[in-house]
């Protein structure tokens, strides 16, 4: 009875606080319609535990285990399907989870509205620049890969910076499989009702000469960097098609390739790395003749030596490997016209927006690509290369 003691210091505010009593007596009934409160002396703490029939909404990205700010909603069972079945005294609900999981999403029948966009290779370097940015910008935002706990955090970040549950959705998937590729699409429109963005940003980077280059390296590049966005187009392609059937313009929707400086430029000691960039620079040309007559975007975005562990995580092959991995990474860390994922996330952005192309990241490269092209230079020559 003694837990709130109103003691007002001046006559005058007598009436101000009678009234501020009156709200907060009345805000504490609709807290009781919702949550049971039960005292323990003994130790000196309060604990709650939700009523039957009553529902509970949290934050997005707040942790009632670490953090119990909750927003209470009054709410009969059965509504919406989200009934908060009785417990003891004192317990408390699990910690909510920001990101979705691709089967518990999958089996909702409700499907989440708004601007949707798909990246694979989402879980770290110029994927999740990109996701963040695009949950920047207020798209519903789906991140594919290998390594689901760090999609996990990317899906958490992108939720947080929504600023609403439900937008973002995390997807485990090997691009080089088509059981996993063609799951990802029916998974994203079992949740979303179209997809506007279908990013490719999967890849993987290696160096070393062609007799040092084993033949299995050689394929695992083309699986990763070609044969990936060729099932993901394959897969997205038919139904964004059907979608684009009601969108013109700019808000055509759109299939954006990350590809690389090595698909404008052949390197020299990165023959293999070249040539499974070249296959995605030609697969994507020829299936912009296919697709945009579909009503469907078809983009290419080239970054050059971006700061990122993609670089960090490039295979070397030949005797002197390691020496040669050092010294790339320093010249990397080093070089003034380096990019961040961050700078390439904002070009992706804008050739979804604007419907470009080919987007060369960056005035240095763009310089090299055009030497190449009318004079047959090659930046590969230079000593850092």
């Amino acid at each position: 009875n003694s837990a709130l003691s109103l003691r007002p210091r001046a006559a005058r505010g007598t009436g101000v606080l009678c009234i501020k009593a009156f709200r907060f007596r009345i805000v504490m009934m609709q807290v009781a319609r919702v949550i049971r409160v039960e005292a323990e002396p003994s130790i000196g703490i309060v604990k709650c535990a939700p009523r039957p029939g009553s529902v509970i909404h949290r934050r997005v990205g707040i942790s009632h285990t670490t953090n119990p700010r909750v927003e209470l909603m009054a709410a009969r069972a059965q509504q919406n399907g989200n009934i908060i079945q009785p417990t003891g005294a004192g317990s408390f609900l699990p910690a909510y989870t920001p990101y979705s999981s691709a089967p518990a999403q999958a089996n909702q029948s409700f499907k989440a509205s708004g601007k949707t966009v798909v990246i694979t290779g989402g879980s770290q370097g110029i994927g999740r620049a990109t996701a963040l940015l695009f949950a920047k910008k207020g798209f519903n935002v789906v991140v594919a890969a290998r390594d689901v706990s760090k999609l996990e955090y990317v899906a958490h970040d992108c939720a947080q910076i929504a600023g609403r549950a439900g937008a973002s959705l995390a997807v485990q998937c090997d691009v080089t499989s088509e059981r996993d590729v063609r799951n990802l699409a029916n998974t994203v429109y079992a949740k979303f009702e179209s997809v506007d963005v279908v990013v490719s940003s999967a890849g993987i980077i290696s160096r070393g000469r062609l007799l040092d280059t084993p033949f299995a390296e050689a394929k695992r590049l083309m699986d990763v960097n070609y044969i990936g966005a060729y099932l993901l187009a394959q897969s997205f392609l038919p139904q964004m098609a059907k979608e684009s059937q009601r969108r013109r313009g700019l808000d055509r929707p759109s299939i954006i390739m990350i590809n690389s400086f090595a698909g404008k430029v052949p390197l020299k000691h990165m023959s293999a790395f070249t040539a499974s960039k070249y296959a995605l620079a030609g697969f994507t040309e020829a299936i912009r003749t296919e697709a945009e007559p579909l009503g469907v975007h078809i983009g290419q975005v080239y970054p050059g030596l971006v700061k990122s562990n993609f670089m960090e995580r490039a295979e070397f092959f030949g005797s002197n490997k390691e020496e040669e991995r050092r010294a790339f990474r320093q010249q990397i860390r080093s070089l003034p016209f380096s990019q961040t994922p961050a700078e390439v996330a904002d070009c992706v952005f804008d050739a979804s927006r604007t419907k470009q192309h080919n987007v060369v990241v960056g005035l240095p490269f763009m310089a090299a690509d055009a030497a190449f092209r009318f004079t047959g230079a090659n930046i590969s020559a230079l000593p850092f290369l």
